[in-house]
């Protein structure tokens, strides 16, 4: 078995390299030589994650983490949002002994709460992969 399971992947591969050779001739491809982007740069370079950066950095942490308390402080505090909430859910909710709202008003208010971290966290991902051209 081991046999035919070694044949079988030899004329798969004689087979793959008469097709390659076939269609770089045809299509006249010449073979592209590939360089690291720091051999292409320069040394001064900073690593990015991105495939080629031309000499540009991330932004600045610093700058990120202000936009980031900018962005949280337009939200209203605890507070506000609960009592927004609760005069909101009066129109809607039937109130008998306000159990029902306070549950409610609860889940909505930590739902709220989980959404708006959910959306700072993926804009600090985003934010941090921005990049500029450095001072």
């Amino acid at each position: 078995m081991d046999k035919i399971y070694e044949t079988f992947l030899d004329e798969l591969d004689s087979i793959l390299s008469r097709g390659l050779e076939k269609s770089k001739d045809t299509i006249n491809v010449k073979d592209v030589e590939k360089r690291q982007d720091k051999n292409r740069d320069g040394i001064d370079v900073k690593d990015t994650k991105s495939n080629y950066n031309d000499g540009k950095a991330v932004l600045d942490q610093n700058f990120v983490s202000k936009l980031m308390t900018y962005i949280d402080s337009l939200f209203p505090n605890d507070t506000k949002l609960d009592s927004s909430i609760s005069y909101e859910l009066r129109k809607v909710i039937n109130v008998g002994d306000g159990k029902e709202l306070k549950k409610v008003r609860t889940k909505v208010r930590d739902l709220v709460n989980k959404e708006k971290m959910k959306m700072i966290d993926k804009l600090i991902t985003r934010l941090s992969k921005v990049l500029v051209e450095p001072k």
